[in-house]
């Protein structure tokens, strides 16, 4: 199945990882003007059973996400709770979640379309980023819970301007990294956005009954416009001590790091694992990895701030 704009009586086009979608379906994100210029098509649709021809799941036993390579080229990802995902380089089609229609933008645009940035051949990595001082980007990658958000959120109340809070997309060129803007919006636990900017516009749950909220990036806080080179990959984690550290990781250490904190999607799905290795080796080659230890508590975020800004400036922390 195909689906094709010239087939369909509206379209409704958004922005997203540097990308122009072109959606049937109205999405709640912030629409951009419609255009000829079209990367991905999108839209809510029946789907023929297709024979799959390799599987994999990210839990044996649990999984949330099983991602199947079709006979016919395209890749599917079934997410639990009965949202099905069907896409190539240029399409992403879905069925299922027409009453959490939150839900659906959410598995969209931070699953989906990295995937598809990954499958174009750009190194998509799970990490939030900011543009700090010296108009290089600063990103963060860690496990679920290591505060990504909170950490680019923080520094963009300080007045950087934000990339993305969970997915950024990396440009590698010969003796170059750029980072992308993401989408215009952040994600945060309500006590979370209150401590860190007490005027933001209350935001809707990111999917039905979920706890975090998705927040529109308003003042204080605004998006970077254009992509930016890399001056830092952080590794966030917690400290035992209750001090706020950073330490230079080697570079198989952050090779491996960062190919785990990353999207990895080929047509081939043998060609997943080099593919992580070339992507990861290339960025880690040029920029350099910082272990962010922190101890709990926005009331030493002004600590890390100062470590982060210090590395901005090109001096040891």
């Amino acid at each position: 199945m195909v689906l094709e704009m010239t087939n369909s009586p509206k379209r409704f086009c958004y922005r997203a990882h540097g990308l122009t979608i072109a959606s049937t379906t109205s999405l709640p994100l912030d629409r951009v003007a419609s255009t000829s210029s079209v990367d991905v098509i999108a839209g809510c649709v029946d789907m023929d059973e297709v024979d799959v021809a390799h599987q994999r799941a990210d839990d044996a036993m649990n999984p949330w996400v099983v991602e199947s390579w079709l006979v016919d080229g395209r890749i599917r990802l079934d997410f639990a709770g009965d949202v099905r995902f069907e896409f190539d380089r240029d399409h992403a089609v879905w069925r299922g979640g027409a009453d959490d229609p939150d839900l659906v933008t959410h598995l969209l645009v931070d699953h989906v379309l990295p995937r598809i940035v990954s499958l174009r051949g750009d190194l998509m990595l799970h990490a939030s980023g900011v543009v700090g001082p010296s108009g290089r980007v600063h990103l963060f990658v860690g496990e679920s819970g290591a505060g990504k958000s909170t950490l680019a959120v923080a520094l963009g109340a300080s007045g950087w301007p934000l990339l993305d809070d969970d997915a950024v997309r990396v440009i590698i060129t010969e003796g170059a990294c750029r980072a992308v803007p993401g989408y215009s919006s952040v994600r945060l636990y309500p006590d979370s956005a209150a401590a860190l900017v007490p005027n933001l516009r209350p935001g809707a749950p990111m999917t039905k009954g979920h706890a975090k909220r998705r927040f529109a990036v308003d003042a204080p806080l605004r998006m970077a416009t254009m992509p930016a080179e890399i001056c830092a990959v952080h590794v966030a984690g917690w400290s035992s001590d209750g001090s706020a550290t950073a330490s230079r990781v080697q570079f198989a250490a952050a090779m491996g790091l960062v190919a785990g904190h990353a999207f990895h999607m080929s047509g081939n799905p043998t060609e997943t694992t080099r593919q992580a290795f070339l992507s990861s080796s290339a960025l880690c080659a040029v920029i350099p990895t910082w272990r962010l230890d922190r101890p709990r508590g926005f009331e030493y975020l002004g600590d890390v701030i100062s470590l982060i800004e210090r590395i901005d400036e090109d001096r040891q922390p």
